[in-house]
């Protein structure tokens, strides 16, 4: 089976004594032909340049060495690897720099991951490109290296397309011969830069040389029925936008008062729908029909059999995309849309072997309309899950597959980009005098990890140790406590784990004297262990999104041995019963999280964690909370810290009255706030300038808008204003900053405070008597 190319592991460097190679491997069916660029230029062959390639079985090895190594040779090197099927690019960055700012946050510098191409509007042209960075960069382009500024005839692109991934285009309208030249783009970010060209020509005969892939049919072709008229269906995928043919037979078709040819692009996808509709259908009508799609890269075939005599009302299955793949918290889960008038059966497909719902695989249908949402969530993902995976939706008119490969290896790239999550427990016993803890937590790379003990670090000592080994997706830690103490090492231990894309934690209880009694008891007994079954999901928890003021539920069905015991938990904070909008119900095996009049602040991770004698289980969903106010600015206001626990912000000292401003700026700065939970806290300030700006209040990097919970007294006339915190809770509790924006929307100043919620207080002489009764 041909497919296309794909890099099986990254390039590496390796320097010897006079060189330099980098090297990857490849593969994909028919072999894929290889190219090597610096930025956007074609390596070339030379005295100081080789390059490589060496078939290896299925794959191949594919290499650069660069000779007599200078500083000039650093740069973002890129290999493409192109077949058939498709084409797939490597990138590496080459860099001499023998010092490196310790304090930078990690990034990558712009790449161009294709080349620029250009794309024919009606009325306008379109150059566009693809683009990785991080952090976000700034863009510029060129012509004939003038700088292009955004006009009503040049239109300037950008959108953010995954994960550090951005589309770039240049649009330009009433295109005339003026317009050729060569146009360059510029993508600068703090850790460098890179420039992408093409030329823009007219000439008879010119090409803009822009990449492309042959035709391939998505699906197989569908019948629809009408009134009085037949429709045949297929999509059809490529770049550039390729030229249909239909025939009948060996007869080309021919639009006419009874046939219509039409062809529709999806959006600003390759994917096109194409159909064939016969107005008045007839007994001669019927026979074989085949769709013939070609460009510059190749052609391609799709036959469907037309039987008028059996034919029925509604149509075959279309999926309307490829398959996507998304991981979460150590569950693998493929998505894909389908279309069909009538009911349609659908299986999934592991190789060839049938897939059911059960412990390992949960399947899930949604319709809408005559659109099927079908999704497979693969449990726990581990290397023998490996394998091709594919969907077969069919009804009366035909039927439709859709299929995706799915290794280990892209699983973990792709854990890469989102931060560690705890999927289950921690497992605590005793063994050889020490006590273990086990705790799976799933991150593409190797965390860190730190263990807090009473909100203190723990010392580096012999006592403690820590190991963190590689388990497929997951990573499996294991925390060692050596001759513990029943008094002085019981109490709530804090694991905090962090890999470059954040971080997570887990709280571990932990009664040394009661894991010591059972250790024991198993010991003098020899007891078997306890039967019955583990708690587990019927229904697990699914993400809510609400707007402010109204109820959020929660809702998992479960099954186990009773007695089973439930809790939940925001983040990794347990939710208790004084909470007053938050209530929590376990019965009949389901268990229910209700949040009244939810405001933005209660939106978060929400985590059940159920347990019995025999194990335990857990689920989680987050709850989105939609404000009445526009989309949140993702901006983070000066001073403070990204990452780690939380800190005192870095407050700016206030700006001398004397000294020159470009805009509106604080006389009066808010000062930190301390008030008991519950209590109103009102923040004041005082602002010079010629005019009263837009006041914005941030609590970390999010913006909190005027509504129930906040409250704005901005007196324009006074340049003064008053914020007002209406019944703060202890989760309220952080960095907060206000900034002013000019009329040219500007921070013109800003400042940044501390807000703290005094909780209850516990009466001491229940915590001592709590005490005693533990050694007692």
């Amino acid at each position: 089976m041909n497919k296309p190319p794909r890099f099986v592991t990254k390039p590496t460097i390796k320097h010897a004594a006079d060189k330099l190679t980098i090297s990857c491997e490849v593969e994909g069916k028919p072999t894929p032909s290889l190219q090597w660029f610096k930025g956007t230029e074609v390596v070339k062959e030379s005295e100081k340049i080789h390059m490589f390639s060496t078939r290896r079985g299925l794959m191949t090895v594919v290499g650069l060495e660069i000779r007599n190594v200078t500083q000039a040779d650093g740069g973002t090197y890129s290999v493409k690897a192109t077949n058939v099927m498709g084409e797939a690019n490597a990138n590496i960055n080459l860099n001499f720099s023998t010092k490196q700012d310790q304090n930078q946050k990690p990034g990558v510098a712009p790449t161009f991951t294709s080349k620029p191409t250009i794309k024919q509007q009606v009325g306008k042209l379109l150059l566009e490109c693809n683009l990785s960075a991080a952090p976000e960069p700034s863009i510029t382009w060129f012509k004939d290296d003038a700088r292009l500024v955004a006009s009503d005839r040049f239109n300037v692109i950008m959108s953010q397309t995954g994960s550090n991934t951005y589309y770039l285009a240049l649009e330009i309208s009433n295109v005339g011969a003026a317009d050729q030249a060569v146009y360059k783009v510029n993508a600068r970010n703090s850790f460098g830069e890179s420039n992408a060209s093409i030329k823009l020509n007219f000439a008879p005969g010119s090409s803009d040389q822009r990449n492309g892939k042959a035709p391939t049919f998505t699906s197989k072709p569908s019948i629809v029925q009408g009134d009085n008229s037949l429709k045949l269906l297929c999509q059809v995928e490529c770049l550039p936008e390729p030229q249909t043919q239909w025939y009948f037979g060996s007869a080309l078709c021919h639009p006419s008062n009874r046939i219509l040819i039409n062809r529709e692009r999806q959006g600003n996808s390759d994917v096109y729908n194409l159909s064939l509709i016969i107005q008045g259908p007839q007994a001669s009508d019927g026979g074989t029909y085949r769709c013939n799609a070609k460009n510059e890269f190749g052609e391609s075939n799709a036959n469907i059999a037309l039987n008028l005599q059996g034919l029925k009302g509604g149509g075959g299955p279309t999926f309307l995309q490829k398959p996507s793949v998304i991981q979460r918290d150590g569950n693998v889960i493929i998505e894909v849309i389908c279309q069909a008038s009538n009911k349609l059966q659908l299986d999934w497909f592991k190789g060839d072997s049938v897939i059911k719902s059960d412990q390992k695989y949960q399947i899930k249908t949604v319709v809408t309309g005559d659109k099927y949402t079908v999704t497979l969530t693969i449990l726990n993902f581990r290397k023998g899950d490996e394998g091709i995976y594919k969907v077969r939706a069919k009804n009366e008119h035909g039927e439709g597959n859709a299929t995706i490969g799915i290794t280990l290896n892209e699983m973990i790239q792709l854990a890469k980009t989102y931060k560690p999550a705890v999927t289950s427990s921690p497992q605590i016993n005793f063994q050889n005098g020490c006590i273990v803890i086990k705790q799976y937590v799933v991150s593409g790379e190797k965390p860190t990890v730190n263990i807090f003990f009473n909100n203190k670090p723990l010392p580096r000592t012999p006592k403690y140790s820590t190991e963190v080994a590689q388990e497929d997706l997951a990573h499996l830690i294991t925390f060692r406590i050596k001759e513990p103490s029943t008094v002085a090492d019981s109490g709530p231990y804090r694991m905090v784990i962090k890999s470059s894309k954040g971080e997570a934690s887990q709280i571990i209880p932990l009664n040394v004297n009661e894991l010591l009694k059972k250790a024991g008891a198993k010991e003098k007994t020899g007891a078997p262990p306890k039967k019955g079954d583990a708690p587990a999901f019927i229904q697990t928890l699914a993400n809510v999104t609400i707007d402010d003021g109204s109820t959020a539920t929660l809702q998992a069905k479960l099954k186990g041995t009773p007695p089973l015991t439930c809790k939940w938990f925001k983040q990794d904070m347990e939710i208790k019963g004084d909470n007053k909008n938050i209530f929590t119900t376990f019965k009949n095996n389901l268990a229910t999280l209700e949040i009244k009049d939810a405001m933005v602040e209660d939106s978060g991770l929400y985590i059940l964690r159920v347990s019995n004698e025999i194990g335990n289980t857990q689920t989680s969903a987050n709850i989105l909370v939609k404000g009445s106010a526009r989309k949140l600015q993702d901006t983070l206001p000066p001073g403070y810290e990204n990452e780690g626990p939380k800190r005192k912000p870095k407050v700016t000292e206030p700006s001398s009255p004397t000294e020159e401003r470009d805009g509106p700026y604080f006389i009066k700065k808010p000062q930190n706030h301390t008030a008991p939970e519950g209590e109103t806290i009102n923040i004041s300030f005082e602002i010079s300038g010629e005019y009263m700006p837009e006041i914005r209040f941030f609590n970390g990097k999010r913006e909190i808008k005027p509504g129930n919970k906040t409250k704005f007294n901005i007196d324009t006339a006074a340049k003064s204003g008053t914020i007002s915190i209406l019944k703060p809770r202890l989760i309220d509790e952080g960095k907060y900053s206000i900034q002013l924006i000019t009329k040219e929307n500007t921070v013109s100043d800003d400042a940044n405070f501390n807000i703290f919620v005094k909780g209850k207080q516990i009466d001491k002489n229940i915590v001592r008597l709590s005490l005693c009764n533990q050694t007692s």
